[in-house]
């Protein structure tokens, strides 16, 4: 798997190494390749992400109801004014 990965990465430098409208489309591939790749990487990651939840294997997000309604922040304002 790394020697692949080490040709691939030689050869993509080979092709940058050319000279005129032909480095220039090779540098293009590159980067959209790039680009591509990371952009496929957050997407599947947002994708597991609500597979986690749907699963019940992590929490839901809270919502602005739940962030203002807080139990824990009363409890502690509480015990301030108990204080």
């Amino acid at each position: 798997m790394k020697k692949r990965l080490q040709q691939g990465k030689l050869e993509d430098r080979a092709a940058a190494a050319a000279t005129g409208p032909q480095a220039e489309q090779a540098s293009a591939e590159f980067i959209q390749r790039r680009i591509r790749g990371i952009l496929a990487r957050r997407q599947i990651e947002a994708m597991r992400q609500e597979e986690m939840v749907f699963l019940g294997m992590l929490r839901k997000p809270k919502g602005t109801d739940e962030i203002e309604n807080d139990p824990c922040k009363k409890q502690d304002g509480t015990k301030e004014q108990r204080k």
